[in-house]
């Protein structure tokens, strides 16, 4: 049985998740910032969305990161460093056991050149004599 009260803390556990997932990868800090156990907040979570706290805590770890090789020209080891795995190769093999490629082909098969969030403004020509 759902409840309402229920539906408030899954989405509050989401929104703790957003903001600490680059630093706080263990399941029982959420539960004690929710003052639940870990037993009721995994429950919940399995009602939600089907996974643990920890695997939501890590597939959000991995949307960050296929983010991040898509919209910027960071390297493998500064994205982990980034999304706060402190072993780039811990963090390639991750990723390529999630998405089925290593980072880079990742990247590769998104396109020749990551896109970049804000389109650079360049400086444009003076439209005028040339002297």
């Amino acid at each position: 049985m759902v409840l309402f009260r229920d539906h408030d803390v899954i989405g509050k556990l989401m929104d703790l998740i957003e903001v600490h997932f680059r630093e706080q990868k263990n399941p029982g800090f959420y539960a004690n910032q929710l003052n639940m156990t870990l037993w009721r907040i995994n429950r919940l979570a399995r009602i939600y969305y089907q996974r643990t706290v920890y695997q939501l805590v890590q597939d959000r770890i991995h949307r960050e990161a296929e983010l991040l090789l898509r919209t910027t020209l960071m390297t493998a080891k500064e994205i982990a460093f980034e999304v706060g795995v402190c072993d780039p190769a811990y963090f390639s093999n991750c990723f390529k056991r999630v998405s089925g490629l290593t980072p880079l082909k990742y990247r590769g098969s998104e396109g020749k050149k990551p896109a970049l969030l804000f389109p650079l403004d360049l400086p444009r020509r003076a439209s005028g004599p040339e002297v």
